[in-house]
């Protein structure tokens, strides 16, 4: 049996919450509802809708779908921008290897072209 729209829209809608509330988690050292207050205030939602989201019981998650997926580009933008700061110290500094950093230099390329930029 193949999933609807729906299905797919609110499957979408939690991996990205998860993740998002995932990294919050790692990068700012919070614990889960935290971390998901965190986001929520990000997004523009409120965080018992992500708890809600998570424990399957929101009705409406593609109401939601359309701010996560947006704080979601832009945290990964937000990386991208980070790694590419890195990565310039790094070329400065010669402390790295020149493989890696063409690697690295690739990796980020391909992320821009992934994300349209």
């Amino acid at each position: 049996m193949r999933p609807n729209l729906l299905e797919k829209v609110s499957m979408s809608a939690l991996d990205m919450a998860e993740r998002l509330v995932g990294e919050e988690m790692f990068v700012k050292r919070v614990k889960k509802p935290q971390a998901r207050e965190n986001i929520a205030r990000e997004a523009g939602i409120a965080p018992g809708s992500l708890e809600s989201l998570a424990r399957g019981r929101l009705k409406f998650q593609d109401r939601i779908a359309g701010k996560l997926h947006v704080l979601f580009v832009r945290k990964i933008e937000q990386r991208m921008l980070s790694l590419q700061h890195e990565l310039e110290i790094a070329k400065k500094l010669a402390s790295s290897d020149s493989v890696d950093l063409d690697r690295a230099e690739a990796a980020l390329k391909e992320l821009k072209e992934a994300l349209g930029k």
